[in-house]
């Protein structure tokens, strides 16, 4: 991976790399190329930061924590449309990006946030993302408390959509949004071909609220935060880690809402359960802290169940 990283390196202009397929089978095909590039780029290098980190190798984790930053800024440099607010041609992966680079300032985040939101809803809640901006598509939105719209754009139906592929006979994922029945005067592409599979993060990350923080290894520290999301009234995933099985399971019923939690030995969370009066079978002894929205608990590895009462309102905070 560093020699790897090295040939990025060779290949960019002032920490641009504008060379590659670009965003691949995306509904928008404005994105440019130094765009999907120059976040492949900064992928790779935030990666190897991380795996140094791991490693106990400070000096290259500085080295390419550093670059990652660099690399960033110029994005920003390059690409931002201070007028629309956002990233390049304005597009969706554009922005998605931008976003999960750190490459936009504080000040304008919630700006381009809401470029992102309104051009999904000007599409009928669709995604306009292709293969490479998808899971950062997924990611950015469960970040930002979004998960309501990903949410609508997974129940739609119509092109371009998995709804649409599966009711139009998919079995599997396929290369193109439409599977097997072509929507836009396209050609047939594969029919099995892990083209558009980040979905399967956020049903685990997001919806079942299995996520590992940063800079943990292993799954050994973990934020349980399930999104509640949509007319969805019960989810149940579990997860082998090396650690043992991570489970997850929740339920509502009207406003009661009932999370159960499996944690493997050696494993901590914070889980954070939504809504109001909220306890646990350990009753208040593993409770750290409340806010308007939710309840936190920290807990050790072993079975736990929590209740609460929560409101018609499914946006995640």
């Amino acid at each position: 991976m560093v020699s790897w990283v090295d040939y990025l390196t060779s290949k960019a202009k002032n920490n641009i790399v504008s060379y590659g397929l670009g965003d691949w089978f995306a509904i928008d095909q404005s994105t440019p190329v130094g765009v999907t590039g120059t976040y492949g780029y900064w992928m790779s290098v935030n990666g190897l930061a991380t795996i140094a980190y791991a490693l106990n190798k400070i000096a290259d984790a500085k080295k390419y924590s550093d670059l990652a930053s660099n690399i960033s800024s110029a994005f920003h440099t390059t690409y931002f449309n201070a007028t629309a607010h956002s990233y390049a041609t304005g597009s969706q992966a554009a922005d998605v990006f931008a976003l999960e680079m750190g490459a936009v300032p504080i000040t304008e985040q919630q700006n381009v946030l809401q470029h992102l939101i309104n051009d999904i809803r000007q599409r009928g809640n669709h995604t306009s993302a292709g293969e490479v901006s998808l899971p950062s598509w997924f990611r950015v939105l469960s970040f930002h408390g979004y998960d309501d719209v990903v949410y609508d754009f997974l129940s739609r139906t119509d092109s371009p959509s998995y709804g649409y592929a599966i009711i139009h006979g998919a079995t599997s994922l396929t290369e193109d949004w439409d599977g097997p029945a072509p929507a836009r005067g396209q050609p047939l592409t594969s029919q099995n071909h892990f083209m558009f599979g980040a979905v399967d993060e956020w049903l685990m990350r997001s919806l079942a609220g299995i996520q590992q923080v940063a800079n943990s290894i292993d799954y050994r520290i973990l934020d349980i935060k399930p999104a509640i999301v949509g007319n969805i009234t019960y989810v149940e995933t579990t997860y082998r880690t090396t650690r043992g099985w991570i489970e997850t399971q929740w339920n509502r019923a009207g406003t009661a809402f009932t999370l159960k939690v499996i944690l493997p030995y050696g494993s901590i969370a914070h889980v954070y359960v939504p809504g109001t009066d909220a306890t646990s079978d350990y009753e208040t002894l593993i409770h750290i802290r409340k806010t308007k929205a939710m309840t936190i608990f920290k807990i050790g590895s072993g079975s736990y169940t929590f209740k609460s009462v929560i409101g018609v309102n499914t946006k995640r905070n």
